[in-house]
């Protein structure tokens, strides 16, 4: 397929907006814009004023025109990867059959259910995704006056970044959800999201006054105090007990033995916790470290991983 010369992508997270401005030539232009607390819950839109707002001034910012092509990244809460054994299945059966294995596979109505499937290695990941909630995301980007081209998931935009070819772990940490990847031979096998291991659940263990500050530790700031560094500590300590937990079940679920293990998103940039996890699960943990041109507005490279992966699709030409 003909790389994508032009396109903006976009990650809408709890606290943020994240751009990704694909050129004809250059680096890829990136930059950050908060949202103010309570606009996306859940992983929905609740004020779309300011998503809208933010998703504007990014365009604007990056340089990219109004009717740009635009590409937006769904939470992986609302998705799920489902990897079907379709030996023997012709091309032009695939889509039915596809169809009918997810409706024995998803809970509820799978009228309110859009799905996608890819072809890789011979093998059928299917994709299925909340409707209601792709539809939110593809009017985001149109209230800005772009036009949407893809919606792609944030934990697999992640896995875009790296060259996968054995059985692997992505640990995607978020204010509101923990995401696990699971690949198999380098193809997303199964994807696992929950609570535990989060930014909100980091805020909820520290005493008020440090919980303010919880977004600044996960951006890479010291601790002001002693008394601050040993509570930060234990608080490491219980995130990494919960993500390790959460990845050994995934392996086991998952059936593989992971040779590579990455982890992104804000919390990877605390100290310490990259390092717990992988302590607990006897596997070297991987942060992202992306070779970014200045980013604006404080936003690490880490938490620019998933929008940075999308920009990836498009550049890589599978968009």
């Amino acid at each position: 397929m003909r790389k994508a010369t032009r396109a903006i992508c976009f990650d809408v997270g709890a606290r943020a907006v994240k751009a990704a401005r694909v050129r004809e030539s250059g680096p890829t232009l990136v930059a950050a814009a908060p949202l103010p607390s309570g606009s996306v819950r859940d992983g929905r839109i609740v004020d779309r004023a300011p998503v809208v707002g933010a998703i504007d001034s990014l365009r604007r910012e990056l340089g990219a025109r109004g009717t740009s092509r635009a590409a937006i990244l769904a939470p992986a809460c609302a998705v799920g990867v489902h990897a079907l054994d379709l030996d023997g299945i012709g091309a032009e059966q695939i889509s039915e059959v596809v169809r009918f294995e997810l409706s024995h596979r998803i809970a509820g109505d799978l009228a309110a259910m859009i799905h996608d499937f890819d072809v890789r290695g011979g093998k059928v990941v299917a994709i299925s995704a909340d409707r209601s909630a792709m539809l939110e995301r593809s009017r985001l980007l149109e209230d800005a006056d772009l036009v949407p081209v893809l919606i792609d998931v944030d934990v697999l935009a992640v896995s875009n970044l790296f060259a996968w070819n054995e059985d692997g772990i992505v640990i995607l940490t978020g204010h509101e959800w923990l995401s696990i990847l699971v690949l198999r031979s380098g193809i997303p096998h199964m994807l696992h999201t929950l609570r535990e291991g989060t930014g909100a659940e980091l805020q909820s263990m520290l005493e008020p006054g440090l919980d303010e500050r919880a977004a600044e530790l996960a951006g890479g700031a010291e601790p002001a105090r002693a008394d601050e560094a040993r509570e930060l500590g234990r608080a490491i300590d219980r995130l990494a007990d919960g993500i390790a937990e959460t990845v050994r079940n995934a392996v086991s679920r998952g059936k593989i033995e992971p040779k590579r293990v990455v982890m992104a998103g804000g919390l990877s940039l605390l100290p310490g916790i990259r390092e717990g996890v992988a302590d607990r699960i006897d596997h070297e943990v991987e942060r992202i470290d992306l070779s970014l041109p200045a980013t604006q507005k404080g936003a690490a490279p880490s938490m620019l991983a998933p929008v940075m992966g999308l920009a990836r699709r498009f550049q890589e030409g599978e968009a």
